[in-house]
């Protein structure tokens, strides 16, 4: 909310370039395998980036270019060729700002949530891999820290804030400020970033920017 609130201001400028790197350290299930079935890591694990890159920028992802490879699931290479369990994206939203995602499943380290919004007159950096923020240098150079290993730790204090959020919109007849619209457009850049990584081309969404 800090980060929003700070882009949304105008005291750094307009986004240019906005990153997220959304790595979870479980899985994947094989349930995940069948493309045409789970949609892939993609779903499971980043569509928690473009909801909050949406949210980020105000704007919707109009086009996508994605690519993406199996490093670590040899077991689901044979039946599942297409399968991939790490993949990059190139994303152009509709306001002509610059984006990328890169998710990996599993990422053995722990979970790792990070987004970088470059805007014109600084940057803003959310998010962490190590554990709290916190780690330090020996005297050699090396560097030590803790990983997170859980999102359920990560993001307890923004789940408790979301359903008291959810009961109050229902409470007071209000719409929340996350809709089942919202989920749909993130449905719909899975689906053409899965498009992009078989057919190896850039896929048009042609959509328009947020009210």
């Amino acid at each position: 909310r800090q980060a929003k609130e700070l882009v949304d201001s105008g005291a750094l400028g307009r986004v240019i370039l906005i990153k997220s790197t959304g790595r979870g350290p479980g899985g994947p299930g094989a349930w995940m395998y069948d493309l045409d079935k789970s949609n892939g890591i993609v779903a499971e694990v980043n569509s928690h980036d473009i909801d909050s890159l949406h949210w980020f920028t105000g704007s919707l992802i109009s086009r996508v270019y994605a690519e993406a490879h199996n490093f670590k699931t040899p077991e689901a290479q044979q039946e599942f060729p297409d399968f991939y369990d790490n993949l990059v994206v190139n994303l152009r939203f509709a306001d002509h700002t610059l984006g990328l995602i890169d998710g990996t499943c599993p990422a053995t380290y722990g979970y790792d949530a990070r987004v970088e919004i470059l805007c014109e007159g600084g940057v803003v950096f959310v998010g962490a891999a190590a554990e709290h923020g916190f780690g330090w240098i020996d005297a050699q150079g090396r560097t030590h820290g803790q990983a997170v290993k859980s999102w359920r730790g990560l993001f307890r204090d923004a789940y408790n804030v979301e359903m008291q959020h959810f009961v109050e919109s229902i409470r007071q007849q209000r719409s929340p400020q996350v809709t089942g619209e919202h989920g749909l457009q993130a449905v719909r850049v899975v689906e053409a970033i899965n498009r992009s990584i078989r057919s190896q081309q850039p896929i048009d969404l042609n959509q328009e920017v947020v009210a």
